[in-house]
């Protein structure tokens, strides 16, 4: 009989995502290794930046990616579509392998965005109030090119 390999980190990640500290539970949210069990739980964290690195991970589930989609933090629904304030001098993650900088305000950054949103999150999210959503929709890898149309 086979013995089943278990990673402990999956164990830790576990625990880490009930952390005090929000950066904590920001980078176990945003750790493609984090069990999905716990990023669907992190989807109902009560912090928007918790639920904004989940929401640029590109392994969290498309069920949480489309609950995400409807987010009330324009924070939340801003790193699903691909757009981020900050600067690629800011210390805050971004780096410049992974922004393209918006001519039109320093400080605000499309990233790629995150491949593993659906196309029909997508489409919701085109339609946001919010122009900075939709501009991260704009530059997102994964829109569909009908979309930008």
């Amino acid at each position: 009989m086979g013995t089943m390999s278990v990673d402990p980190s999956a164990g830790i990640l576990a625990v880490l995502a009930h952390d005090d500290a929000d950066v904590v539970r920001m980078a176990v949210a945003s750790n493609q290794g984090t069990p999905i069990d716990v990023l669907r739980r992190l989807a109902n964290d009560a912090d928007d930046w918790v639920r904004g690195s989940l929401a640029a991970n590109r392994a969290t589930p498309v069920d949480v990616l489309r609950v995400l989609s409807n987010d009330f933090s324009t924070r939340v629904r801003r790193a699903l579509a691909g757009f981020e304030w900050g600067d690629e001098g800011s210390g805050d993650g971004i780096t410049s392998e992974s922004l393209v900088l918006s001519p039109w305000s320093l400080g605000a950054v499309l990233i790629p965005g995150n491949p593993s949103v659906p196309a029909d999150v997508l489409t919701v999210l085109s339609t946001d109030w919010d122009v900075a959503v939709q501009l991260g929709v704009a530059g997102n890898v994964a829109t569909p090119p009908d979309l930008l149309r």
